[in-house]
């Protein structure tokens, strides 16, 4: 497609005085080839928005969402130690910090005020937690994520044409911020024509890309879905219904003790990564939350902050699970019932 576009442009500026021949032959280049031609609304013009959005995903460890992210430089507390981060590779100095013991419960802890991206680039200041939890069950996510595991090697030039004025240029894009405005903003009539060869990362691997077909060849055939394989199915599956809803503690037994009052006016919402909100009516409560499979037996470790750190636990086991129930108990060293937590859907 580029030499075509790029034959025609010759073509017009040195024969330009066969003005009528230039249109018919400007119709012909965009009639007779609509596979190459790009437009903001073609698959492959879809299939490039999605893979140079902005991907929350890339520090789920902190925010727990994958629909934004968090503008650098900002600061946090790992397991209450002030981590200072200029950028997204900071994020191994929490990974330090939280494999200092193997043992203990590892938190996260966002010193407010933070800018936040969104799947746009558009950036918005949040001043709090429970205005960060109030943005993340609003969050706009218009755009498909699935081939947010790809990105893209820079600069790239596109060769243009506007079907309107009959004009054609030669624009370069420098980053994914560029690079997406450039096909989200795509008017109607506008084709463009990739100047090949161009460089696309796939699942960390570099692949050089020659055309067209091959681009969207590469991008129907990835699977930017996280794997499974390591995951033993049935944490897959109560992970996946415990983030599907919101929760409340039905029943808690702490030493046979009912201490389900203390729980009433919360629901649990658990999120991404290790992230889990329980929220009040004015009051929100940030903790954390594994799933593990060890001798034949589902683990589930709990820990929230005050005022609800009556019910964590690092030993609870799931006992029984059902549709819109679940619950978790700990047994003392003869096997017998301690604990009991019973969560039910909203």
């Amino acid at each position: 497609m580029k030499e075509k576009f790029y034959t025609f442009c010759v073509f017009a500026c040195c024969i330009g005085f066969l003005f009528s021949s230039c249109q018919k032959e400007e119709s012909v280049l965009i009639d007779d080839t609509p596979n190459d031609a790009i437009t903001a609304s073609s698959v492959l013009g879809q299939m490039l928005l999605s893979a140079s959005q902005n991907d929350g995903s890339i520090d789920d460890m902190i925010d727990g969402n994958s629909c934004f992210s968090l503008n650098f430089p900002m600061t946090v507390y790992a397991n209450t130690q002030a981590v200072e981060m200029q950028s997204i590779a900071d994020i191994q100095t929490i990974i330090l910090i939280f494999n200092q013991s193997q043992t203990d419960v590892d938190t996260i802890e966002i010193v407010f005020p933070i800018e936040i991206v969104f799947e746009d680039y558009s950036i918005h200041t949040i001043s709090s937690l429970p205005e960060m939890i109030a943005m993340q069950a609003t969050c706009p996510n218009n755009i498909e994520d699935t081939y947010s595991c790809v990105s893209f090697m820079y600069p790239i030039s596109c060769y243009t044409y506007n079907a309107e004025s009959e004009q054609i240029g030669l624009v370069t894009m420098n980053n994914d911020i560029e690079w997406f405005e450039y096909i989200a903003y795509l008017a109607e009539g506008i084709f463009i024509a990739i100047e090949y060869d161009m460089g696309v990362i796939v699942d960390n691997e570099a692949i050089t890309v020659t055309s067209n077909q091959e681009l969207a060849a590469i991008l129907t055939d990835v699977d930017c879905g996280l794997s499974t394989n390591d995951i033993h199915p049935e944490v897959d599956e109560i992970r996946s219904v415990m983030k599907d809803r919101t929760w409340y503690v039905s029943q808690f037994l702490n030493d046979g003790v009912d201490e389900t009052y203390v729980y009433q006016d919360f629901n649990f919402d658990f999120r991404d990564s290790i992230s889990v909100f329980a929220y009040g009516a004015s009051t929100v409560v940030y903790g954390t939350w594994i799933v593990t499979y060890e001798n034949q037996e589902l683990n589930f470790d709990f820990y929230m902050e005050s005022s609800l750190s009556g019910v964590n636990n690092e030993a609870y086991k799931v006992l029984d699970q059902t549709s819109d129930k679940l619950t978790f108990v700990t047994r003392n060293s003869d096997g017998d019932i301690e604990n009991m937590l019973v969560l039910t859907q909203n």
